[in-house]
C-alpha cells in the first residue's frame, strides 16, 4: 500500500504542477494522504515500546559511521595533508558512531516503516562507502 501510495502521488502531483490536471492533483493528493496516514499509523504503534539493543537497527548505525566518516574525509581533503585526512575522517568517524548508536536506537520508533528506511540507509552507506573507497585510492 505504501508503494502504491508512492506511486500515486509520484505520477499525479507533477501533473497537476505543471499541467493544471485536476485528475492529477486529486491521485496525487489522494496518494500523498495515504502515504503520509501509513506512516503515521507506523510511528503511532510503536509509541509504548522502549528501545533496546536487542532490536537495534544495524543499517541506521551503519549509515551513521559511514556518513562520519565521508565527512571527515571530505573536510580533510582540503589540506593536501594525508595527516589532517586522516584525523579528520577519523574524527568523523567518531562523530559517525556516537550518532550512530542513538541512530540505531531510535529507528525502532518507526515501526514497520523503519525497515524501508533501514534498507535505504543500508544502500546509501554501501554507495558512501564505495564513493570513499574510490576517493581514497586516488
Amino acid at each position: 500500500m505504501l508503494t502504491l501510495c508512492f506511486v500515486l502521488a509520484v505520477i499525479g502531483l507533477p501533473s497537476a504542477l505543471t499541467k493544471g490536471s485536476v485528475v492529477g492533483g486529486i491521485v496525487g493528493v489522494l496518494g500523498s494522504i495515504g502515504a503520509i496516514a501509513l506512516i503515521v499509523q507506523s510511528i503511532y504503534a510503536q509509541r509504548e515500546t522502549r528501545p533496546t539493543f536487542e532490536a537495534f537497527r544495524v543499517a541506521a548505525f551503519a549509515f551513521c559511521v559511514v556518513l562520519g566518516l565521508t565527512l571527515g574525509l571530505v573536510a580533510g581533503s582540503g589540506h593536501h595533508s594525508h595527516g589532517l585526512e586522516a584525523c579528520a575522517a577519523l574524527a568523523g568517524l567518531m562523530a559517525g558512531y556516537i550518532v550512530g548508536i542513538a541512530a540505531g536506537l531510535w529507528a525502532q520508533y518507526l515501526g514497520w516503516i523503519g525497515i524501508w528506511v533501514e534498507l535505504a540507509g543500508g544502500v546509501a552507506a554501501l554507495g558512501m562507502l564505495v564513493g570513499d573507497i574510490v576517493a581514497v585510492s586516488r
